[in-house]
């Protein structure tokens, strides 16, 4: 009985260690992951709007050798009047010789053409991307400020983290450093799933826990001294108001000043080993009974089963987080990344001649600001998100279906020729238009406009489709929108 209680003890000890080891490279591993997904999310916006940026450079320089100065002015005020009201694109084009300005989004509103070329030199720092250029007499400059690329990427991991669910009470939250000396304000609650109300609070490095621990203290001198830092402290457990011990991850990310932590509580860890422990207490007193040489293989392999658990449930979860990733938490449609991802392969069977190309339609909601601005963005998401439900039920089991960024969905259909693809794209025209999404008053329903292409033998990159498919996309909305465009330069 002696042995039987010592073994129980090392085997309580080994499996909570186990457990411990498992639990702290969870949320540390967890936490890594998160702040990467900043990162890429941070670079496919940045991706997103140099592409737009280049692709309008592009168009103005090729259009600028054909058109008169006011055909070309009327051109560059059509193009940017759409996107400047969506609130992401700033522009303006003026004539420096005569001082007139021709076109300006609010950024350039108070402005005289007197003013404009050393306004426009001093603003530019502030912006991500951005294109000056002279088309003929005429000066232009348009860009997005780094501000907003940074605040879409912020409300995507707000609604990320937030949609995120995790085993054992556990969440990431995310605080914001406005002051790394500390003190009262120090930072900012941005995201805290278990506290939601109190996100947008500020914090101070004075708080302390009820054993009288500092613990914003602790975590920001970690934060400074090293970037990251495991610490312990008493929180509130997730949906009640107990207390207890947890254990915490936190790592800053610099370039928000966002320290992103995750925690598990020590009592769980202690409660997982002590059920484990329970379980396999009254075999361990028979096998001792009967062969005590099994009893060590026993505790070996019951530890072995722990750490296969562990490890399999981290599968788990981290398949899920893939999955996760792989969506728009919007519109559970596939997100940009992961098309991307999926149409460079397709692209790349394609060069090999080992399939045809898929017909890629590029869709967005017609007259989508005016929705946004006019009924509020929560009536905004509500159409994005039925919009996506009716492409995703009219749409064939082979086909995909991806958010590329704002309202603009893409489409990507096998086994479709270019003489059926006008066809087949209309009906889902009129799906969404049949669907009578109302907005506001019972008459104003959604539509959207539809540019099709397809790859085609001169193709160097999955870009060259997009170019073609936006440019029918763009016609489509010249014709009045709520309509189809097949490419003319189309020969998948």
């Amino acid at each position: 009985m002696l042995t039987i209680n010592d073994i129980e003890k090392i085997y309580m000890q080994k499996t909570y260690q186990v457990v411990y080891d498992f639990k702290r490279n969870y949320i540390r591993d967890t936490v890594e992951n998160q702040i990467a997904e900043i990162d890429r999310s941070r670079r496919h916006e940045m991706q997103r709007f140099q592409l737009h940026n280049a692709l309008a450079s592009s168009l103005f320089a090729d259009v600028a050798e054909d058109l008169s100065e006011q055909q070309f002015i009327d051109f560059y005020t059509s193009h940017f009047s759409l996107r400047s009201q969506t609130g992401n694109w700033e522009a303006v084009l003026w004539n420096p010789e005569t001082r007139s300005i021709h076109f300006y989004s609010p950024e350039f509103a108070d402005i005289t053409a007197d003013e404009l070329p050393s306004a426009v030199k001093q603003l530019q720092q502030s912006y991500a991307i951005y294109t000056a250029a002279h088309y003929g007499d005429l000066q232009a400059f348009f860009g997005v400020k780094q501000t907003v690329v940074d605040t879409l990427v912020k409300q995507e991991i707000y609604a990320q983290i937030h949609s995120r669910s995790f085993t054992d009470e556990t969440y990431l939250w995310v605080n914001e450093v406005v002051d790394y000396q500390g003190g009262d304000n120090y930072a900012i609650r941005r995201i805290h799933p278990n506290l939601k109300d109190t996100e947008g609070i500020y914090l101070s490095t004075a708080t302390t826990d009820i054993a009288g621990n500092l613990p914003y203290l602790k975590e920001l001198e970690g934060i400074k001294e090293n970037g990251e830092l495991f610490s312990t402290y008493f929180f509130k457990r997730m949906n009640t108001d107990e207390i207890a011990e947890k254990l915490t991850f936190a790592k800053l990310y610099e370039p928000y000043n966002w320290i992103v932590a995750m925690g598990i509580h020590l009592e769980d860890m202690e409660t997982f080993a002590a059920e484990a422990n329970e379980e396999s207490r009254e075999l361990t007193r028979t096998m001792v009974s009967l062969f005590a040489g099994l009893l060590i293989l026993l505790v070996t392999l019951s530890i072995l089963s722990v750490t296969a658990l562990e490890k399999r449930k981290h599968r788990r979860e981290n398949l899920a987080l893939k999955e996760a990733a792989n969506r728009d938490t919007l519109t559970i449609a596939y997100n940009r990344r992961y098309g991307l991802m999926v149409l460079s392969q397709i692209f790349h069977q394609y060069k090999q001649r080992r399939i045809e190309s898929p017909a890629i339609l590029v869709t967005d909601l017609d007259d989508f600001k005016r929705i946004n601005d006019q009924y509020g963005h929560s009536t905004g998401d509500h159409a994005l998100r039925t919009v996506a439900q009716v492409l995703n039920s009219t749409l064939r089991s082979t086909d995909r279906l991806y958010r590329w960024g704002g309202d603009e969905f893409v489409m990507v259909c096998d086994g479709i020729r270019e003489d059926n693809v006008t066809w087949f794209a209309n009906n889902l025209r009129t799906a969404v238009e049949s669907a009578d999404i109302a907005v506001g008053n019972a008459t104003d329903s959604v539509t959207i406009s539809i540019g099709v292409s397809y790859f085609t033998a001169q193709d160097t990159s999955v870009q060259d489709v997009f170019n073609r498919a936006d440019e029918a996309l763009y016609r489509a909305k010249r014709a009045g929108k709520n309509c189809v465009v097949l490419s003319s330069d189309t020969t998948g």
